[in-house]
C-alpha cells in the first residue's frame, strides 16, 4: 500500500494553491462534499450527523459535508472544540455558511453525559477535529471528543485521516478515533 507522508501532504497543498491557483476554500468545498456524497452512499438509513470540529482546516471540510447533508434534509448538529472566533480564516467562513437549522455548540459547554448522549443518538458522527498538520497526542476537549466518540460513537466517518493518528507513523499516542 502507498502511503502519503505529512510532508508530501503540505507539498501537495502548495502544488494546490500556487501552481495550480486552486485556493483552499475550493479544497474545502470539494472535500465536504465528497465526504457528504460518501456518508449517503455508506449510510442510506442515517437520519442524525454529528459534525466534532476542531479549530483547523479540516473543521472547514467537516462544516461544508455539515452543509451540504442538511441540504439533504439530515438532522445535523455540530460541536466546535473551541468558540468561533478561534476558526482559521477559510473554515470560519465556511462556519458562517452554514444555515440556521444546523444546531452547533461548544463542547466545553456540554456534560460528559449531554455529549455521550448526542453521539449515541447519531447514526453517524464526523471526526474533523485534526488534519494532518496535527503534533502529538490529542488533549484537552480534541481528547474527551475521541474519547466519548470512540465509547458511545454507532458510526465514525473521519475526514482525511482518524485524528489522533500520527500522520506518519499511525497510532503512537493514544487516543485515536476509531473511525469505520
Amino acid at each position: 500500500m502507498n502511503a502519503v507522508t505529512k510532508q508530501t501532504m503540505v507539498e501537495l497543498d502548495e502544488r494546490m494553491i500556487h501552481q495550480y491557483k486552486i485556493p483552499l476554500e475550493k479544497m474545502l468545498e470539494s472535500a465536504g462534499k465528497g465526504l457528504a456524497a460518501l456518508i449517503q452512499e455508506l449510510y442510506p438509513d442515517a437520519t442524525r450527523i454529528l459534525v466534532l470540529a476542531g479549530s483547523g482546516n479540516n473543521a472547514g471540510g467537516g462544516f461544508v459535508a455539515a452543509r451540504h447533508l442538511s441540504e439533504k434534509g439530515y438532522d445535523v448538529r455540530v460541536i466546535l472544540v473551541r468558540e468561533e472566533c478561534f476558526l482559521k480564516p477559510v473554515p470560519k467562513t465556511q462556519y458562517e455558511q452554514l444555515p440556521d437549522s444546523i444546531m452547533t455548540g461548544i463542547s466545553s459547554e456540554a456534560s460528559d453525559e449531554d455529549l455521550s448522549q448526542l453521539i449515541q443518538q447519531s447514526s453517524v458522527v464526523i471526526d474533523a477535529l485534526l488534519g494532518y498538520g496535527t503534533d502529538g497526542a490529542a488533549v484537552g476537549e480534541v481528547r474527551r471528543l475521541i474519547e466519548s466518540a470512540n465509547t458511545h460513537a454507532r458510526q465514525v466517518v473521519a475526514l482525511d485521516f482518524p485524528s489522533g493518528l500520527n500522520p506518519d507513523e499511525g497510532p503512537t499516542e493514544e487516543p485515536v478515533m476509531r473511525a469505520d
